[in-house]
């Protein structure tokens, strides 16, 4: 028995396109769950992909990576979309898309001069995009707690990170008092300080009677609180 086969076989399988919608959808999904930012805080676009659009017909699942453990998901963001049909992997998507972030930030309501303690009521809040200056600018009150500005700073200016200090209180070998905070009960020892610091700070401060050394909070120029 003689068979005619035919110099080329071609065999055609159902394919399902990869669309554009569902690329974004899944991008803007995986960014608000895995951002730290609050998603009414986030502005999302540009979303693109590269890979070949079609995949095998059958039932898909996906996963998602991201490029790097150390993703901000600010900026331009790069995920991995590996796509299965049927168990099996058929194709790996690369996608980019512009991730904003805004938020408040302090701003001066008046002029401010060097060496000047901030207070709240020299401040006005107002919102802005982060995108580009996420660790730049001011945007929680302990940023601006017990701070002086160190520079001259106009009406209306956000308030810089590096344009803020803490002033020093205490400088190593102050002597301060300690309290001791117990339920129902306080104590108080005459100490010594181990290391320079502001109000607010948690610092070494050695009990002069007992010669221990424990960690307290600043309270001010004169008394620390033990920390529990």
């Amino acid at each position: 028995m003689i068979f005619d086969i035919p110099e080329k076989i071609i065999i055609r399988r159902e394919s399902t396109r990869i669309t554009q919608e569902w690329i974004e959808e899944i991008f803007k999904k995986f960014v608000f769950e895995n951002s730290p930012w609050k998603q009414e805080d986030i502005n999302i676009q540009r979303v693109r992909f590269s890979g070949i659009p079609s995949i095998p017909t059958g039932k898909m699942t996906y996963e998602i990576t991201q490029s790097s453990a150390k993703e901000r998901f600010i900026g331009n963001v790069t995920l991995t979309v590996d796509l299965w049909v049927n168990g099996d992997k058929v194709r790996t998507l690369g996608v980019v898309g512009k991730v904003e972030v805004f938020g408040n930030v302090y701003e001066a309501s008046r002029p401010l001069k060097p060496n000047e303690m901030i207070t709240m009521s020299d401040l006005e809040v107002h919102r802005i995009n982060l995108t580009d200056n996420a660790d730049r600018f001011a945007t929680r009150q302990d940023q601006i707690e017990n701070r002086r500005v160190l520079r001259n700073i106009g009406v209306h200016q956000p308030l810089e990170l590096k344009d803020l200090d803490k002033p020093l209180v205490l400088k190593r070998g102050d002597p301060v008092k300690i309290v001791y905070e117990l339920p129902g009960l306080s104590v108080t020892a005459k100490g010594q300080a181990n290391a320079d610091a502001g109000v607010g700070d948690t610092l070494a401060v050695t009990n002069v009677s007992s010669k221990k050394t424990i960690y307290c909070k600043v309270v001010d120029a004169q008394t620390v609180m033990t920390v529990h």
